[in-house]
């Protein structure tokens, strides 16, 4: 037998030894979960498909970044079922589609509370998130590439050793939620409130800079990746929420340019009217909630809220409190559209260094 032969036959048998080893630690636990104190990977849309599969639960939270901070166990002791979280941290509404799917096809959900982020509807309908490499199609999809981009992987390796070792975040409960790792107050918004200006001003300073519209986009994803799924599965109830951003959040759109913020409230507005009229949809908008949106010590940033805002959220959802119908959405928008433009004018009339709020707005309209 030649070398060759030899190296080949070596190449074969660590490869199968690769594949049996990762599978049998199932580091994402995407085949069965983990007979040992598993460790879980703070990768979302690596570690998400393994727990929509494989754990129990009747609730789904799912979400970019602002579902973080939604604790099972707190979500559990609200509504009375076992839940758990799939946010993805700057999420397109596509990649929540496709964790929801997948979820879903196990046959356990009966509820989905969807945090809605109007940037996650703004992209393609089939568009995902690269920042963190490329998309593991393969974990949402099983087949013939899911076992030689998995369970051949050094990638796969490493985590399979670091579940051996110990080595990573062991309670589910708090993974991935931030709420412990920041400040939160009006020096962390106005530290936000300050860099973001400066990088605004850098992007509008810019002669080729295309602002907007979003719109019709937006309008798209709507279709594809939310009212779909609502229509499809008339057995689950979905609790669709306008999360709380700071009032500052939408001052902001008047440093980006003109109809930002006239469009942040077409898209919601697109939304409601979307789902009018589906028994398995509520909705609920935190947005105009003076009482928590203009005191910013509730924030890290702009838009990030505690721990004890998401809790007050589902307690909301949980009793009824702030749902909105088609009926009474164009009140809901007046009042908010209203606090933004008495914020922005006291702000911009006022003497002191809470002038410094006041925005310059780019283009020629104003919303």
């Amino acid at each position: 037998m030649s070398y060759l032969h030899w190296y080949v036959a070596l190449a074969v048998l660590l490869t199968l030894a690769l594949g049996l080893f990762n599978w049998s630690v199932d580091p994402l636990q995407l085949y069965r979960r983990a007979a040992y104190q598993p460790v879980f990977s703070e990768n979302q849309r690596y570690q998400n498909p393994g727990l929509a599969k494989n754990y129990e639960y009747e609730t789904v939270i799912i979400g970019t970044s602002h579902a973080e901070n939604f604790l099972p166990s707190h979500v559990e002791r609200a509504l009375g079922e076992r839940a758990v979280k799939l946010a993805i941290s700057g999420s397109t509404a596509y990649e929540q589609r496709l964790i929801l799917e997948k979820a879903i096809e196990t046959g356990r959900v009966r509820r989905v509370i969807w945090v809605l982020d109007h940037i996650a509807f703004t992209k393609p309908v089939r568009a995902v998130s690269t920042r963190e490499g490329d998309f593991p199609f393969h974990l949402y999809h099983e087949g013939l590439r899911t076992l030689g981009l998995y369970l051949l992987s050094l990638d796969s390796l490493d985590l399979s050793l670091d579940a051996l070792l110990g080595r990573g975040h062991r309670n589910l409960d708090t993974l991935n939620a931030w709420y412990a790792d920041w400040e939160f107050g009006e020096g962390r918004v106005m530290a936000d409130w300050y860099r973001r200006g400066v990088l605004l001003d850098r992007i509008n300073l810019d002669p080729d800079r295309n602002f907007g519209p979003t719109d019709r986009m937006s309008r798209r994803s709507i279709r594809a990746n939310l009212m779909e799924l609502v229509r499809d599965h008339p057995e689950i109830r979905f609790e669709l929420i306008f999360p709380p951003y700071s009032i500052l959040s939408y001052l902001a759109d008047f440093r980006s340019w003109s109809g930002a913020f006239a469009e942040r409230q077409a898209y919601k507005a697109f939304l409601v009217s979307s789902v009018a009229g589906s028994p398995n949809v509520r909705v609920f908008d935190f947005q105009a909630v003076k009482r928590v949106t203009h005191d910013l010590r509730n924030y890290k940033d702009l838009e990030h809220y505690s721990l004890e805002i998401s809790d007050w959220i589902i307690e909301a959802v949980a009793t009824g409190q702030h749902r909105v119908s088609h009926a009474s959405y164009v009140e809901v928008l007046a009042r908010q559209a209203e606090q933004v433009r008495a914020y922005r004018s006291e702000v911009c009339t006022t003497r002191g260094p809470r002038r410094v709020l006041c925005p310059r707005v780019v283009g020629r309209a104003q919303p």
